[in-house]
C-alpha cells in the first residue's frame, strides 16, 4: 500500500526562537493552533504555503498529502573414515500438486487448500470434500489414507495474555491430513519449518519426508519492525519419519549454511566487492540428498586515475551431500565443496555410489556467465561444464574430471542422467543447437561420445520412452515452421516441438522425428514448459495403454471475449495440444523430416487460466476411456480422447473464482465474480446466493454480467455499477475515458434487474478502502486515502470531481450529483464551485442525522502570519451543508471548524456532535543536521457540537486530544466510540535513531458519551502496516493487508481482546454479515466464514 510521505518544512529558526516558542506552552504561540474549551471560531496556522494539510483542493489544482512524516542444528562434520551414503535402495517419490486414483482426483490447490472431486461421472465432475488450509499450498505426498502437505507462509498469530499485543508467526509447515473419510478430511498435525519452500525441494522414501527450506536475506518470520538485525541467508534440510500419519516427528534439522553474504566498499577509492545469494537446488538419490547454493559475486576496482577500472562478474556455486541413507532419517552433512557456475535444476546432477569399489561420485552440470576486463578491454564467457567428484572421503572430496561442452554464447537448459549406461545427456542452447552424449563409464575422464547437431531452438524436458531405447525432448523451436500454420491450415505452431532421439547407440544418436505441437486457433502462445526447467517435467502429461503411447503439452495465450456486443473481455486460456508416438514406425534409413512417428492430433481447450498439470488417464466405467484432467489454479476441466482426432470436453469446474466483494441484500448475498485480479478488461458477474454457512457451496439464484466494471456500490435497492468506457477522440496516442453508470434493481434479489444507465463527465469513480456490512461507507475515516471525495445520500451519490474543459483550457472543482430516485431514468446535475485561489475543496462527509444531505468540507486562505524567518499561513475550515430544496440540491449554512470534518452524527439525545482534525506544529532540529530547524506537524483530534451564536448554528469545542510524535493511519466511528489506528512518526524514530519501520502499530479507543474525549486504551499492538476495516456488533475489523483479517472484541473498549485471526491470504477488503456471521471476500482464495459468536480467543503466548 502507497506510504505518503509527510512534508518536511525545514527552516531556518534562531536558536532564541525555539527557547521562545517552547516557552509559550500550549497557550500562545501561532504554531500549534491554540484551542479554548467552548471556542466556536477558529484559525489554522500553517507553515510556507499550507499544504500540510492532506487533500485540499486549491481551487483547481490538487495538493499533496501532509501531516507528520513516514516514509512511504548445525552441519555435521563427516566422521573419520565413515563410508558414503550408500546401502538404501527405497524408490524416491518426488511431490506434486494432484494424484488420481479411482476415477478420485486429490488436488492441493494454489487457492482453496486440498480438495477431492470425485470423477465418476466426468461429464458432472463432484466436490465431495475440502480443507482449507491456511498457507500457500506448495507440494504433497499421498499414502494410504494421508496426505502430506507442505506448505509456505502459514501465518498465524499469538497474543500477550490480557493485552491486545500480537505475536507474528510466518513459517512454512508440514501439514498431514486423514483423508479415511473423503467428504470431511481434517488435519492431524502440523510442525512448522522455519524458511520458505517452493515445488521441487523435498523428497519422500519409503517412511521419511525430507525437506529443504531457504531463508533469503528478505525473509521474516516476526513483524517487520522486528528486522534490526540483517536477516543472514540460510539453509535448512529437514527429516520428518511418517510411519505414524497421526504424528509426523521430527527427526534432524541441519543448517547447510547461514550468511555469505557481502558488501564491501572503500569510499576513498570507490572499490567495492558483493556476494550475494541466489537460491538452492536440490536432487535426490536413495542415498544422498544433494543440496547446491548458487551465488553471484561482482566487484570493481578503481583505476584511481581517469582510465577504466578493473570490473569482474562471477558465478559459483556451493554444493552439499546430505547423507539420507537411514531409513530412521538420521541425516548428516557428508561433504561440502565449491565449484564455478551455477547449477539451475534438479536434473542437472546425481549421486552414484560403487559397491565394487566402495567409492561415492557426485557429477554435476554447471552453467557459468561470467565476464570482467581492465584498462578498458571487456570479455565476456559463457561455458558448460560437466564434472565429476570423489566423494567418498567427505573430509576431502577431489575433483575427478572437467568436461566443456557446447558451442560459443550457448547456455545448457535440458538434461538428464542415465546412471545405469553411464551417461548424461545435455542440450545447450541459443538458436540452432547441438545435443550432447557425455560418459561418465570413467569418472576420471569425462568425454562426448556423439552429439546432434543444428536442432533448432532448444530442449527443457528429457522424458526416456521404450526402454530407454528412445529419449523423447520437449521444448522451444525457433524455425518458421514452428510459429506458422500447419499443413491443415487449421492448427498453428506454438514455438514447441517435441522431438524423439535414437540413443539405442551412445556412439551415433540420431534425430528421430521433430514435431511442432499445433494447436487450433490460437495465435501468441507460451508454455510453462519453457521456464521452469526444474518442474517443467510435471506439467507435461505422458500415457501408454499398450494401444497408444500419448503425450500433452499445454500453452497458453490470451484471448479476447466479445460475446456481448455493449463490452468485452480478456482472459487467459490454454490449449492442449495432444500428440502420440510409435517408435515401431521408425525408419532408419529416412531423414527425419520423413518419419511418421510423430502425430499430432485434435487440440484440448481449457478456457480458464494456465494449465499448470495435464493429466492422461484411464477412466474406469462401465467401458474403460482414455481422458484427460486439466488443471489451472481457478478451473478442473475434463476431456475424452478416446478419439484422438476429435478430442471431447466433457466438463469445466469452477474452482476458485475471484471473490472481489460482496453485497446484502435482504436475506440475499450478492458475490461480485471478477475473471481476473486486475485490469481495466476483466469481466465481471454478480451472483445472488441465499446468505447462509458454506456461502460457496450454496446454488446461485439469479447472475447476471457486466464488463469494464471499477466500482460497485449499494444504494438501497439497487447495485449501482461504474464502468469506464474508452471514447475515440481522435487521438493517435491516448484515448479519453467516460464513466458509465448502470443501476441493477435488487428489490427482488432473487430476479435482479437491469433499469437505468447514465454517462458521467470524465472518469469519475467511486473509491473506498474497506467495506464493512451496512452503512460501512460512512464510519471509518482513512488518513491517506482519496475516499472522502464521494457521499452517498438517501437520494444518490454526489462526487467532488475535477473538470478540465479541453475546448477552453480551463480546469474547476465541480460537484456532480448522480440522482438514483428513479433507478429507471438516473440522472446527473452538476454545480460549478468557486475557481478563487484562496479556496480549497477537501472533501465529503455523510450526514446521519439528515440522510438526503452531506457536508462539504473547504478552508479559505485569510492572510499570514510570521514567526522569525517563518511564514505561516492562515486558515479558516468551513464544513457547508448542502440538501436539497426544491427539488435542486443547493448549499446551506458553513460552520467554522478546527480543522477537517471528519464526521458528524448525534448522540442519543439527537445533539448533533463534530469530529475533526487538524495539526500543531512544534520546532524540531535535524538530530543529523543540527543547523536545520523545521516545523513538526501533530495530528489533533477536536470534538465539538453544534450549537447557536446570534441565531446561527456555529460548532462548540468540547475536548480535543493531541498526538504528539504520532501519525494517524485510520479511525472507525461506532457509536459513542472512536477507534483510532496510529503509528510513530518519522521524526521520532529520527530523533531516538530508530528505522522507519522500527516500531508498531499504537491503538488508541475514546469514549464520547459524555461529550469528552475520554481514553480508554492507549498501547502498542505489536502488529505493523495493519488498517482498520469497520465494526460490526462490538466487534472490531482490521485488515493485515495481503495477509489476513483480525477479530477484536472491543465491547468493553478499556479491555479488548484479540477473538480470531483469519489467514486470507488475498487482499480482503470486503466484509458483510448475516447474523453472527461474517463473510470475507479474498479474491481467489474465496469467501471465509468467522462465526462472531464463537467462544475462541487468540492463543496466548
Amino acid at each position: 500500500m502507497r506510504r505518503h510521505k509527510a512534508r518536511r518544512y525545514y527552516l531556518p529558526v534562531v536558536a532564541g526562537l525555539i527557547f521562545t516558542l517552547v516557552g509559550l506552552g500550549c497557550g500562545g504561540n501561532i504554531g500549534d493552533n491554540a484551542l479554548s474549551p467552548g471556542q466556536t471560531d477558529f484559525v489554522n496556522n500553517e507553515p510556507g504555503n499550507g499544504y500540510g494539510s492532506p487533500g485540499a483542493f486549491n481551487g483547481a489544482e490538487d495538493r499533496g498529502a501532509g501531516g507528520a512524516m513516514a516514509p512511504s542444528g548445525q552441519a555435521d562434520s563427516n566422521a573419520k573414515g565413515a563410508e558414503p551414503p550408500n546401502g538404501r535402495t527405497g524408490d524416491v517419490e518426488e511431490a506434486d500438486i494432484y494424484r488420481i486414483d479411482n476415477n478420485r482426483l486429490f488436488y492441493l490447490n494454489t487457492y482453496r487448500g486440498f480438495v477431492v472431486y470425485d470423477l465418476n461421472d466426468p461429464k458432472n465432475p463432484r466436490r465431495v470434500g475440502r480443507l482449507p488450509v491456511f498457507g500457500y499450498p506448495v507440494e504433497m505426498f499421498v499414502k494410504g489414507d494421508t496426505i502430506y502437505a507442505l506448505l509456505r507462509d502459514a501465518l498465524y498469530l499469538t497474543q500477550d495474555k490480557g493485552k491486545l499485543k500480537f505475536e507474528r508467526h510466518n513459517v512454512s509447515q508440514l501439514v498431514t491430513i486423514d483423508v479415511s473419510d473423503l467428504s470431511k478430511p481434517r488435519v492431524l498435525k502440523k510442525v512448522d519449518i522455519i524458511g520458505q519452500l517452493r515445488e521441487g525441494v523435498s523428497r519422500k522414501i519409503e517412511d521419511t519426508i525430507y525437506v529443504v527450506s531457504y531463508v533469503p536475506q528478505s525473509y521474516y518470520w516476526g513483524w517487520g519492525y522486528n528486522r534490526n538485525q540483517d536477516q543472514k541467508e540460510q539453509a535448512h534440510v529437514y527429516s520428518f519419519n511418517v510411519a505414524d500419519a497421526k504424528n509426523p516427528a521430527l527427526v534432524d534439522k541441519l543448517k547447510l549454511f547461514e550468511g555469505g553474504s557481502i558488501q564491501l566498499q572503500d569510499k576513498t577509492t570507490g572499490s567495492y566487492y558483493t556476494r550475494s545469494f541466489n537460491g538452492v537446488s536440490i536432487s535426490a538419490t536413495s542415498n544422498a540428498l544433494m543440496v547446491v547454493e548458487n551465488w553471484y559475486s561482482y566487484g570493481r576496482q578503481s583505476s584511481g586515475g581517469n582510465g577504466c577500472s578493473s570490473y569482474q562478474s562471477n558465478q559459483d556455486a556451493t554444493v552439499s551431500i546430505v547423507n539420507i541413507s537411514d531409513p530412521s532419517g538420521k541425516i548428516s552433512v557428508h561433504t561440502k565443496f565449491q565449484t564455478k557456475g551455477h547449477l539451475t535444476d534438479q536434473f542437472k546432477q546425481t549421486y552414484i555410489y560403487d559397491d565394487a569399489t566402495k567409492t561415492g561420485t557426485y557429477y554435476g552440470i554447471f552453467a557459468r556467465r561470467e565476464w570482467g576486463g581492465s584498462n578498458c578491454n571487456w570479455q565476456s564467457q559463457i561455458q558448460n561444464t560437466i564434472e565429476s567428484w570423489d566423494v567418498s572421503d567427505g573430509k576431502n572430496p577431489q575433483r575427478l574430471s572437467e568436461l566443456a561442452f557446447g558451442k560459443p554464447n550457448e547456455t545448457v537448459r535440458g538434461s538428464t542422467f542415465d546412471p545405469e549406461r553411464k551417461v548424461a545427456f545435455a542440450i545447450t542452447a541459443q538458436q540452432i543447437d547441438p545435443l550432447y552424449v557425455i560418459s561418465f563409464a570413467d569418472r576420471t575422464k569425462l568425454k562426448v561420445l556423439s552429439e546432434i547437431d543444428g536442432l533448432s531452438g532448444d530442449m527443457n524436458v528429457f522424458r526416456f520412452i521404450d526402454n530407454k531405447k528412445f529419449l523423447m525432448g520437449i521444448g522451444r523451436d525457433t524455425t518458421d515452421t514452428c510459429s506458422g500454420f500447419q499443413k491443415d491450415g487449421e492448427r498453428r505452431g506454438t514455438n514447441v516441438a517435441v522431438s524423439i532421439i535414437d540413443v539405442r547407440d551412445l556412439n551415433n544418436i540420431k534425430l528421430v522425428q521433430r514435431q511442432c505441437v499445433a494447436v487450433q486457433n490460437a495465435s501468441w502462445v507460451s508454455s510453462g514448459v519453457n521456464n521452469n526447467l526444474d518442474q517443467a517435467h510435471k506439467m507435461i502429461g505422458m500415457f501408454s495403454d499398450g494401444r497408444v503411447n500419448a503425450v500433452t503439452v499445454p500453452v497458453y495465450y490470451y484471448v479476447k471475449n466479445e460475446d456481448n456486443p455493449s463490452w468485452w473481455y480478456y482472459r487467459y486460456e490454454t490449449a492442449i495440444g495432444v500428440m502420440t508416438w510409435d517408435t515401431s514406425k521408425y525408419d532408419p534409413n529416412k531423414s527425419h523430416t520423413e518419419q511418421t512417428v510423430l502425430q499430432n492430433y485434435g487440440t484440448i481447450i481449457h478456457h480458464n487460466g494456465q494449465v499448470r498439470r495435464s493429466i492422461v488417464f484411464t477412466h474406469k466405467g462401465q467401458s474403460d476411456r482414455r481422458m484427460v484432467v486439466n488443471l489451472s489454479d481457478t478451473h478442473i476441466s475434463i476431456a475424452d480422447i478416446e478419439d484422438l482426432d476429435h478430442p471431447q470436453v466433457l466438463s469445466t469446474v469452477e474452482l476458485a473464482p475471484y471473490y472481489s466483494q460482496l453485497y446484502k441484500f435482504g436475506q440475499y448475498l450478492v458475490e461480485q465474480v471478477t475473471s481476473g485480479a486486475y485490469g481495466y478488461e476483466a469481466r465481471t458477474e454478480f451472483r445472488v446466493k441465499r446468505a447462509g454457512a458454506d456461502l460457496e457451496s450454496r446454488s446461485v439464484v439469479a447472475r447476471f454480467s457486466v464488463g469494464q466494471v471499477q466500482r460497485a456500490i449499494k444504494h438501497g435497492d439497487n447495485l449501482v455499477l461504474f464502468r469506464t468506457v474508452q471514447e475515440n477522440n481522435n487521438q493517435p496516442y491516448y484515448y479519453r475515458t467516460s464513466t458509465e453508470v448502470l443501476v441493477y434493481d435488487l428489490s427482488d434479489p432473487a430476479a435482479p434487474r437491469r433499469a437505468g444507465s447514465v454517462k458521467l463527465t470524465g472518469s469519475i469513480l467511486p473509491y473506498y478502502y474497506y467495506w464493512c456490512g451496512v452503512g460501512g461507507f460512512w464510519g471509518g475515516y482513512w488518513f491517506d486515502d482519496n475516499s472522502r471525495n464521494w457521499v452517498s445520500t438517501k437520494t444518490g451519490i454526489t462526487f467532488l470531481s475535477y473538470f478540465y474543459d479541453y475546448q477552453k483550457g480551463t480546469s474547476s472543482r465541480r460537484l456532480y450529483f448522480l440522482d438514483l430516485q428513479n433507478n429507471q431514468a438516473p440522472a446527473v446535475t452538476n454545480y460549478a464551485l468557486t475557481t478563487a485561489q484562496s479556496w480549497s475543496f477537501l472533501g465529503l462527509a455523510p450526514d446521519p442525522v439528515e440522510p438526503t444531505a452531506f457536508y462539504l468540507t473547504y478552508r479559505t486562505h485569510i492572510g499570514q502570519n510570521k514567526i522569525g524567518n517563518t511564514t505561516f499561513s492562515v486558515f479558516k475550515y468551513y464544513a457547508q451543508r448542502w440538501g436539497r430544496r426544491g427539488g435542486k440540491w443547493t448549499g446551506l449554512e458553513s460552520i467554522n471548524l478546527p480543522g477537517r470534518l471528519i464526521r458528524t452524527w448525534a448522540t442519543k439525545q439527537g445533539q448533533r456532535m463534530f469530529l475533526a482534525h487538524d495539526y500543531t506544529y512544534r520546532p524540531y532540529v535535524n538530530p543529523n543536521n543540527p543547523q536545520y530547524t523545521s516545523w513538526q506537524p501533530d495530528f489533533r483530534l477536536s470534538l465539538l457540537r453544534e450549537t447557536q451564536l446570534l441565531g446561527q448554528p456555529v460548532a462548540e469545542l468540547l475536548d480535543w486530544h493531541n498526538f504528539a510524535d504520532f501519525y494517524l493511519k485510520d479511525l472507525v466511528i461506532d457509536g459513542d466510540k472512536i477507534f483510532v489506528n496510529a503509528h510513530r512518526s518519522y521524526s521520532y524514530a529520527q530523533k531516538n535513531n530508530l528505522q522507519w519501520y522500527d516500531l508498531s502499530d499504537h491503538l488508541v479507543f475514546f469514549d464520547t458519551s459524555l461529550g469528552k474525549l475520554a481514553k480508554k486504551y492507549s498501547e502498542a499492538t505489536g502488529t505493523y502496516n495493519v488498517r482498520l476495516m469497520g465494526t460490526y456488533r462490538n466487534r472490531l475489523f482490521l485488515n493485515l493487508p495481503g495477509d489476513g483479517v483480525l477479530v477484536v472484541d472491543a465491547s468493553n473498549p478499556s479491555v479488548p481482546v484479540g477473538k480470531q485471526f483469519v489467514r486470507t491470504l488475498g487482499w480482503a477488503s470486503h466484509i458483510e454479515f448475516a447474523g453472527d456471521t461474517a463473510f470475507v471476500a479474498s479474491g481467489n482464495f474465496g469467501i471465509y466464514e468467522l462465526q462472531l459468536d464463537s467462544p475462541l480467543v487468540i492463543a496466548n503466548n
